[in-house]
């Protein structure tokens, strides 16, 4: 009788441990597309570039929609008035998705979890590591 009991315990335990792995599983786009994004730091060829942003680009906002389109968000400050509020982008993952690929521009995917997505860009002269939170 004991070794049913146990035997019963730990089926249990394996059932409620396997369902709670499966919630916390979250595929990259379940990250990106989770909410819209603001810029948290720059680092210029291993230099921080931090200081230099520019503050009204600090509220703008970058959100992903499941699917493939975004809208980017001047915020409440707009660097130049003349620019539009909103603009729409499109995306995709690339390379297994170890890749972003924003308007046609691709992008490096360093870290893209729960609260980071940082992307790494270059010019070819230079290598831009942009890292975003929500």
């Amino acid at each position: 009788m004991k070794q049913l009991t146990l035997i019963i315990a730990a089926l249990a335990f394996l059932t409620i441990s396997s369902c709670k792995k499966d919630e916390e599983k979250k595929s990259k786009t379940d990250y990106l597309t989770s909410s819209p994004w603001k810029i948290k730091s720059t680092v210029v060829n291993g230099i921080d570039g931090t200081a230099f942003i520019p503050a009204c680009t600090k509220d703008d906002t970058q959100k992903y929609n499941v699917g493939g389109t975004g809208l980017f968000s001047e915020g409440a400050t707009k660097c130049d008035p003349a620019d539009p509020q909103t603009e729409a982008f499109a995306w995709s993952f690339a390379a297994s998705e170890s890749q972003l690929i924003i308007d046609g521009e691709t992008a490096i995917i360093n870290t893209l979890d729960a609260n980071t997505l940082a992307l790494q860009l270059s010019d070819g002269a230079d290598v831009f590591i942009v890292t975003y939170s929500h």
